[in-house]
């Protein structure tokens, strides 16, 4: 019964996935503010929204998550060249996921391939997007 409540300005969210968001939702009318400085990222790491799609078989776990073993490796795999590409910067990385058990198996694999130091000097984050919300990372 009552009109929706509209941002007016938004500073967070990389200009792409904003500019998405604002022909979708804001016919064009949020006014976007980020600073995102595109001169601190590596010429060859593609910059903005990026789609892959994954083919493979969606599984239910005993716990009532869901898990696309095919999608957690191809996950793992461009993890890999972004981390590779981003190597001898500070940016920071996140890894957002639907499902806990997707979540997991990511984490496990990703644990398993890069040594703790390097996680930990890109903060990567590997999180449901649930617990992800609010959070804000470069990659």
């Amino acid at each position: 019964p009552h009109p929706p409540i509209l941002l007016t300005n938004h500073y967070r969210s990389e200009d792409q996935i904003i500019s998405l968001c604002n022909r979708a939702f804001y016919e064009g009318r949020l006014k976007i503010l980020s600073t995102l400085d595109y001169g601190k990222f590596p010429s060859s790491l593609p910059l903005g929204v990026q789609w892959q799609d994954v083919a493979g078989e969606v599984l239910k776990h005993p716990s009532g998550s869901r898990i696309n073993m095919r999608e957690v490796d191809e996950v793992c795999r461009i993890f890999q060249q972004v981390i590779s590409k981003i190597s001898g910067t500070n940016l920071t990385v996140g890894v957002v996921t639907p499902y806990s058990r997707q979540r997991q198996a990511i984490y496990e694999k990703i644990i398993s391939m890069v040594s703790a130091e390097l996680l930990e000097k890109h903060d990567v984050k590997i999180l449901t997007a649930h617990k992800f919300q609010g959070s804000e990372k470069e990659m």
